[in-house]
């Protein structure tokens, strides 16, 4: 996302695109924006649109939201509903948010080939599918070049992320031999559903590794379905740690003020369900909790990456790249999250 916006400001001419596929990524892209002086029309539901612009007066002091920007930043399903075709033709750069969804023939390569004009670029930490099919033009999807990146662990060992500890320890009572996989390459859900369900040990296991080894750090937990998530998140409430249960199901009101509740550590554990697995961004996650199997090497290294965000003074991440591989690791060291903590209990990291 940061990436994205410092790209923006080069525009010469012509508009450009930004989009994703969930609210809360719609927002980072536009607070990205903003934090680098973007003004930038928002094409998405209004109550993303206040809620966008909200947070960026409560952060900025100042909004950049402009109708009339020749940027604009837009949530996937919507911007396929609008009618973009009189100024389509304008765009000369864009970007898609979490790139390895953009295929020829799905909902992100309909938005992406209604502006013709358009050099994109399709950022993505995980450029692979579960369903194995090619992002390449030559392929499924609209591609022509892979741009690599550094892997996690450069990025760990130059002081970019956190490091991390992990601890695995899966229930004896998790059995997934039924559970067959999807046409998209993941666990069927109904069948892992009744799977964990079937456990007897895992949300009292997910409660007590977190008492045992992080009590009152800030965590989040992935969840298999809502009553499921209902579940866990009564079990840490009674074990004294707050708790709350966050969904897709929540209005964007209703998750703002939760995230802003659990940022300020109000909230200490947020038990969520497909909301947080890719791009979201809140550096203070100190606790990743699986309590969802995967079959998706790139779901799992999603949401796996959620606990390696830094968290470091402004004033220090504003000079980050002058400092020495060396002094960053040490000021990650001595800062309130020196590493992330990982806590599996489906046997992910073993799967893979």
């Amino acid at each position: 996302t940061r990436i994205m916006a410092a790209t923006a400001k080069t525009l010469q001419h012509g508009h450009g695109l930004a989009g994703a596929h969930r609210s809360e990524l719609v927002g980072q892209i536009s607070m990205a924006l903003a934090e680098e002086g973007v003004e930038h029309d928002i094409m998405a539901p209004k109550p993303v649109i206040k809620t966008i612009v909200e947070q960026q007066q409560d952060e900025l002091g100042r909004m950049f939201y402009n109708s009339r920007s020749r940027w604009h930043v837009v949530g996937i399903d919507t911007l396929n509903r609008r009618d973009v075709s009189s100024w389509a033709n304008q765009v000369t750069m864009g970007f898609m948010d979490e790139g390895h969804h953009v295929l020829r023939d799905n909902k992100w390569g309909k938005g992406v080939s209604q502006f013709q004009n358009a050099n994109w670029m399709l950022p993505t930490a995980t450029p692979c599918r579960a369903d194995g099919k090619g992002l390449g033009a030559h392929a499924s999807g609209l591609v022509d070049e892979m741009v690599l990146g550094p892997p996690m662990r450069w990025l760990i060992d130059q002081g970019y992320l956190t490091d991390y500890i992990v601890r695995a320890p899966t229930p004896g009572d998790l059995d997934l031999s039924d559970v067959q996989l999807s046409a998209g390459g993941d666990f069927n859900r109904d069948q892992v559903v009744a799977a964990v369900k079937r456990s007897n040990k895992i949300i009292g296991d997910v409660v007590g590794l977190y008492a045992r080894e992080t009590p009152g750090k800030l965590g989040i937990v992935f969840a298999v379905d809502v009553e499921h998530a209902t579940q866990l998140t009564a079990a840490f409430n009674s074990a004294g740690f707050p708790a709350a249960v966050i969904t897709a199901q929540n209005t964007t009101e209703e998750r703002r003020a939760m995230l802003k509740a659990f940022k300020l550590g109000e909230l200490r554990v947020l038990v969520n369900v497909d909301l947080f697995g890719e791009g979201f961004d809140l550096p203070a996650v100190e606790v990743v909790m699986f309590a969802r199997p995967t079959a998706s090497f790139s779901l799992y290294s999603q949401q796996w990456g959620r606990g390696l965000r830094l968290m470091i003074s402004k004033v220090l991440m504003g000079a980050w790249d002058t400092f020495t591989a060396a002094q960053r690791r040490q000021f990650i060291a001595e800062s309130v999250k020196p590493y992330a903590h990982i806590h599996d209990h489906v046997g992910n990291l073993h799967r893979f």
